[in-house]
């Protein structure tokens, strides 16, 4: 009897426990463009942080400006916070040839505060690029159909985690910062977008964190002794 109810006690005091996320400083940055082209060129020393591409100068290019921290602060749990804006996206999509970016990896870095633990964290994000044939004066033509006009057809920008860890864990809470565009937050969510010719194309990029209590090992061992308590107090019940 002792486990069974010590047992739904614990979970419940570890699930009601919450913690307020709080960023404090935020920071980007371009990194590793692919292809490894001169014609290919970052500045993070730019306001906002700039790649551009292409022939003649300037090019195409895409810029990102952080919103001002701090951008979030909210409860947790519930295990998902509402989204918040992590900056504004850009892309100049002009007429040009080579070199063609493919992708670009963008390097978020957050100073994070939980509950009174701050700590320093990167977070980083593939930036597929696809360029497509502009077929002037007929948008029928075009890679992706019904994406494109008489300027030409429509770029694809597309981000992803591809595998970089976006995950951190603080005390019993594994948390994890998805990211996604939104055109505007939190309305419509657009994790790729299509960017018209001959112009400037904005988008939003929006963040949110998603937590989950991560037991500790002497936890799962409460957990088995309960189980086995649970097991053998029915099998009494059944023996009387």
């Amino acid at each position: 009897m002792k486990f069974r109810s010590f047992l739904p006690a614990l979970f419940f005091a570890a699930a009601a426990s919450a913690a307020t996320i709080t960023i404090e400083s935020a920071t980007a940055a371009w990194q590793n463009k692919m292809p490894n082209d001169p014609g290919i060129v970052i500045n993070n020393a730019a306001s906002p942080i700039r790649i551009q591409w292409g022939v003649p100068l300037p090019g195409s290019a895409y810029e990102f400006e952080l919103s001002v921290p701090p951008l979030v602060q909210a409860s947790n749990p519930p295990p998902v916070t509402p989204w918040f804006e992590v900056g504004m996206f850009n892309h100049q999509n002009f007429v040009i040839d080579p070199p063609i970016l493919d992708s670009v990896e963008l390097m978020i870095t957050l100073g994070i505060d939980i509950d009174g633990t701050d700590f320093v964290r990167d977070f980083t994000f593939l930036v597929t690029h696809i360029e497509t044939p502009n077929i002037s004066n007929n948008p029928g033509a075009c890679q992706f159909p019904g994406q494109g006009n008489a300027n030409g057809c429509d770029d694809l920008v597309v981000i992803t985690t591809k595998g970089f860890p976006t995950t951190f864990t603080v005390g019993l809470v594994e948390y994890t910062l998805e990211v996604a565009f939104f055109d505007p937050i939190p309305t419509t969510q657009v994790n790729q977008f299509f960017t018209k010719e001959n112009q400037e194309n904005f988008v939003q990029l929006g963040g949110r964190f998603t937590s989950q209590i991560v037991p500790e090992p002497s936890t799962y061992g409460m957990m088995a002794v309960g189980v086995i308590s649970l097991i053998l107090g029915a099998r009494r019940r059944f023996k009387q």
